[in-house]
């Protein structure tokens, strides 16, 4: 009876993973057959494993045992990541999965993950994809190690720079990198 759920900073992003989870299973005949679609939860019919999306809310995230939890834009809720982990301490092998962009400032929650919790606890992996500060943002090369995706060129990142209301927001949400203040 395995629980996994998905956490998102609003109702209308985390729709928008669930209706494309729904789509896949539709769309494969296998799936079809295994899971059950319903309006917040899709559970497997042999083993009752359900698939469930959650409010960012600590409440939402209360006792369950996610054997798998996905949090997107991890950055926003702090005191829900700190509920959804808490539950995962009774299972074997739990997995959690934060996906989010850098941080505002370089404080709280993710910059303590980011900076030193990741290196401190043996049980955390943490892959950051963003420049360092040793990198140079005007730099073409330096943007090389961040270009894993084909649809990430040189020429995206120059539209969103483009695009973006301040330096500060292009390093931010571009760059990936905790904007330096100081």
């Amino acid at each position: 009876n395995g629980q996994y759920g998905m956490v998102a900073s609003s109702k209308d992003q985390i729709r928008n993973v669930y209706e494309k989870i729904c789509t896949m299973i539709k769309l494969n005949p296998t799936w079809r057959e295994q899971w059950d679609i319903g309006k917040n939860i899709i559970t497997h019919k042999e083993t009752n494993a359900k698939i469930m999306i959650l409010p960012n809310t600590a409440d939402a995230l209360e006792s369950w045992h996610f054997n798998f939890l996905i949090f997107d834009e991890l950055h926003t809720y702090p005191k829900v990541w700190d509920a959804g982990v808490k539950g995962q301490k009774v299972l074997w092998n739990p997995l959690t999965v934060g996906i989010t962009t850098a941080g505002d400032k370089r404080e709280g929650f993710l910059w303590e993950m980011y900076s030193d919790k990741a290196r401190r606890d043996p049980g955390m992996y943490l892959y950051w994809l963003g420049l360092d500060d040793d990198d140079d943002i005007e730099k073409r090369a330096d943007w090389e190690k961040i270009m894993v995706a084909s649809w990430v060129t040189w020429e995206s990142i120059e539209d969103q720079r483009g695009m973006a209301a301040s330096a500060r927001q292009f390093e931010r949400y571009t760059a990936n990198r905790f904007p330096n203040d100081n």
